[in-house]
């Protein structure tokens, strides 16, 4: 158990210092855990200074930021369009996420969540998840297609309308 001395040491230095509990306790020589049960053990020891220390907290929150990054979720740094031209690639291509991500340089998980969230196209949401299921089953779009019949389309005029749509989209060409 920390002596009531260096509690109030690490309280003030956290209310004397423009750092964050994370970087005060690094500062400290302990864990944030730590620093953080001594100061919610300070109101014990010193409400005056436990006050402030938890002023200092709700002010941080209340900034919406830290001084590592923000509090808080990021919006995506994508756009839906980004997000619907890779996901036409990659049925194009009959990529898998581990594949495009090798590609592009995306990590997996980005890519999922890029798809999932920016793609809205029910024909486009349709042909990833038969890519997705036929990448499972080590076959191509096309054999998954023709296996499941669920849609009496080819791959290439799924590539095809991919292509078209994409050139259209653009203003490339006129439909």
């Amino acid at each position: 158990m920390a002596s009531k001395e260096d509690i109030i040491r690490e309280a003030d230095y956290y209310l004397n210092n423009d750092v964050t509990i994370d970087q005060a306790s690094r500062d400290l020589g302990i864990s944030k855990r730590t620093l953080q049960l001594h100061l919610k053990n300070l109101g014990k020891i010193d409400p005056n200074r436990a006050k402030l220390v938890k002023d200092k907290k709700e002010n941080s929150i209340r900034q919406g930021n830290t001084k590592g990054g923000s509090l808080g979720k990021r919006g995506p740094t994508w756009t839906k369009e980004e997000a619907l031209k890779l996901a036409k690639d990659m049925i194009e291509k009959g990529r898998t996420y581990e594949e495009e991500g090798r590609v592009s340089g995306i990590p997996k998980s980005t890519l999922h969540d890029m798809l999932n969230r920016g793609v809205t196209d029910e024909h486009i949401i349709s042909l990833l998840y038969a890519l997705s299921e036929a990448n499972k089953k080590r076959m191509t779009l096309e054999e998954y297609v023709k296996v499941h019949q669920k849609e009496h389309i080819t791959v290439d005029q799924i590539s095809k309308d991919i292509i078209n749509e994409t050139i259209y989209s653009n203003g490339k060409g006129k439909k």
